[in-house]
């Protein structure tokens, strides 16, 4: 009930991703791919990752699947990439994980993938306005008054170096 009526994607897999036993229908959605697909090929996801993201993705898999099979797994494990859908439009995706283990003693792999593309298209357009303004910007934490972000305009017109300013 839960996983139909929500927008980010659930997943059961077994212990070492060989096999799902479960993906929600918001699968479809983001990668615009069956979910059948997954239930024959556990791993057919990774065919939908861009081509740029591929290749760090598919390391890092495959050290999440090694830590398992060692018996040695993180608590969580997370994931970010982007997904060529077959339509050629690209959704940024976080994956995050857990093994978990069953009341009857089985080990899961548990996990929500949510489409962060409207997110990070934002993050994108907020970076572009703060580094194009001709005035310098700097963005101080409320409680401690600590610089925690400035603008390259800033560092123009006092000489200091974004890095240096950092933590001030």
């Amino acid at each position: 009930l839960v996983a139909g009526n929500v927008d980010e994607i659930i997943y059961i897999a077994n212990a070492d991703f060989s096999e799902i036993e479960y993906v929600s229908d918001a699968y479809e959605a983001v990668w615009g791919r069956p979910v059948e697909e997954l239930y024959e090929d556990a791993t057919a996801f990774v065919d939908g990752i861009d081509p740029r993201d591929r290749g760090a993705f598919e390391d890092d898999f495959a050290a999440m699947r090694e830590d398992i099979r060692a018996g040695t797994p993180a608590e969580n494990y997370e994931f970010e990439f982007r997904v060529r859908r077959p339509d050629g439009e690209v959704r940024w995706v976080i994956a995050n994980g857990y093994p978990v283990e069953t009341g009857s003693g089985e080990n899961r792999y548990v996990g929500i993938a949510e489409d962060v593309t409207e997110r990070r298209e934002l993050e994108r357009t907020r970076r572009e306005l703060f580094e194009n303004v001709s005035d310098g910007l700097v963005v101080h934490e409320p409680a401690d008054g600590e610089i925690v972000d400035v603008n390259e305009r800033f560092c123009e017109i006092t000489g200091y170096d974004r890095d240096a300013l950092l933590g001030e």
